[in-house]
């Protein structure tokens, strides 16, 4: 997908620390799997380039990539970061509260039962972008709740 390695190390690591050569291994390696296809690789490099760790100068623009190469290879913590990233206006994203909920939906359709709690939430308070549903919300919850999810457990008491 990108081509990064010939950007991020220089030809001559002479007077590079040691803890700098390190990083530019570590940052080399989690470049290498990230183009390889590894999903948990890609988030990690999103996260470094959000943070501008490792050496890396932040670059939303390049975080989000990644997430969504992750995401689009089924990962969900990628499909979550980027629901946030629509829900919160971050990455460079504007607030999109439609979009966040579409990227939860994904997740929680791959299994995530942080995002089936966040989608139950969403129709439980009526918050992003959808109508309040008690009945929606509860079918929500038993699906985060019988992936082991402790808040929706708790939540389905309200629903006794």
């Amino acid at each position: 997908m990108f081509n990064l390695l010939k950007n991020v190390f220089p030809l001559n690591e002479v007077g590079k620390s040691r803890d700098e050569k390190e990083e530019t291994l570590q940052l080399g390696a989690c470049i290498a799997s990230a183009q390889a296809g590894d999903t948990e690789a890609q988030c990690r490099l999103a996260e470094l380039y959000a943070d501008g760790d490792l050496g890396l100068e932040e670059n939303e623009d390049m975080a989000y990539a990644w997430y969504l190469e992750a995401a689009e290879h089924g990962s969900t913590e990628a499909m979550c970061k980027l629901a946030e990233a629509h829900e919160d206006g971050l990455l460079g994203q504007c607030e999109d509260e439609e979009e966040a909920f579409n990227w939860y939906m994904k997740a929680a359709e791959h299994g995530d039962a942080d995002a089936m709690c966040t989608i139950a939430d969403a129709y439980y308070y009526g918050n992003l972008e959808v109508d309040e549903d008690e009945e929606e919300a509860c079918e929500w919850y038993q699906k985060a709740a019988k992936h082991g999810h402790k808040g929706a457990k708790r939540m389905l008491r309200t629903f006794d």
